[in-house]
């Protein structure tokens, strides 16, 4: 069943920060995780603890590929510290389990935001050890509007187009325009 694996269906694919070096990449295929060493010559299905009942939307790779995030619409978001080799849910906090998309901050790979398929940003600074709301001006799909931004800051696409850094969970964000005054 999975002989075509991982060409068809790829709903997602995160490189190692080393890739040129460690030649790592993961890969979402038809809700399975899959990880290749070999620049994508070939692939190992990653199962230790996911338990497949909800589709995996979105994947994140931090440390050289050994902290990872996986985002799923119905089973919250699974985090794995061993490179994919085995997952735990990262739930404490964190008001939905339908989530579509997360971004590691870059250089803090505790730092997550998470993004609630029906609406909501969701902020960990604790490797998802608890998540808190982040209240703005953010509504559904923010999760695939998400960059990196400084070690330890995240960018989500806002409802106006402009881009608002969130300073923790509970805090305002602030809209940020193109240089020249433009709207967005």
């Amino acid at each position: 069943a999975l002989a075509h694996t991982p060409h068809d269906a790829v709903f997602d694919v995160a490189l190692s920060s080393s890739y040129p070096r460690d030649r790592i990449v993961f890969a979402l295929v038809r809700g399975c995780v899959f990880r290749s060493e070999d620049g994508g010559a070939s692939w190992q299905r990653l199962i230790q603890g996911l338990d497949h009942k909800h589709t995996l939307f979105s994947l994140d790779v931090a440390d050289e590929g050994r902290t990872l995030f996986l985002a799923s619409l119905g089973d919250g978001v699974y985090r794995s510290t061993d490179g994919g080799d085995s997952w735990s849910k990262v739930n404490h906090g964190l008001e939905t389990l339908n989530v579509d998309g997360g971004l590691i901050a870059r250089g803090a790979p505790d730092v997550v935001l998470a993004s609630g398929a029906t609406g909501g940003l969701f902020l960990t600074r604790n490797g998802g050890g608890s998540w808190g709301r982040l209240d703005g001006p953010v509504g559904k799909g923010t999760g695939r509007g998400l960059l990196p931004h400084s070690d330890d800051g995240l960018l989500g696409g806002g409802q106006d187009g402009g881009l608002q850094p969130p300073e923790g969970p509970g805090a305002t964000w602030r809209t940020l325009r193109p240089a020249g005054g433009g709207g967005g």
